[in-house]
């Protein structure tokens, strides 16, 4: 037999920050042959995510006012430089088919970027027609400073965990990044 639940989601779309509680939408969901016990764990995940997306976004805004940009600079500079810790060669066109932007956004994006400092153009090493993206050392350095503190934050949080404990993790954060992607 097939039970439906009745879930209080206001919080998870930002009204418990807005004092705003009472603009409490319902959500219906499958729960088959859910316990109390059960239903109960899973509103504490569902808690502990909402959680962590409120801290991700101070932690966000606190790497903005380190580096000096805007949310969506820091996003191009995220994936600018994690491409470059790779060995990669970074062009225009890679940052505007992962930030889906047009061509003429990218360079909006990429001149205020250079005019702030953060990042450099020169001519690619294997096509003389592209660009190459490279995030200053400064840039970086301040990205390592802020950034750095709360990856080894993770990474401690990780090792605390047993391997199995691990790869359920994994597996429950991959499955709602893919559900995410779809959507």
């Amino acid at each position: 037999m097939e039970e439906r639940i009745a879930l209080d989601v206001a919080h998870r779309h930002g009204a418990a920050e807005r004092g705003a509680a009472d603009d409490a939408h319902g959500l219906d969901v499958d729960a088959p042959d859910l316990s109390e016990a059960e239903t109960a764990e899973i509103v504490e995940v569902m808690d502990a995510l909402e959680r962590l997306r409120v801290a991700e976004r101070r932690l966000s805004e606190t790497y903005r006012g380190a580096v000096g940009v805007s949310e969506g600079d820091l996003r191009a500079l995220q994936f600018l430089e994690a491409g470059q810790r790779r060995g990669e060669v970074m062009t225009p066109s890679r940052l505007a088919g992962h930030l889906g932007i047009s061509a003429a956004s990218t360079t909006k994006l990429l001149n205020r970027l250079e005019s702030g400092g953060h990042v450099v153009r020169s001519m690619h090493p294997h096509d003389r027609r592209a660009l190459r993206i490279d995030v200053t050392a400064t840039t970086q350095a301040l990205m390592l400073r802020a950034v750095g503190r709360e990856e080894a934050r993770r990474f401690t949080a990780a090792a605390g965990l047993s391997s199995r404990d691990r790869r359920a993790v994994v597996a429950f954060l991959g499955g709602l990044a893919r559900d995410a992607e779809r959507s």
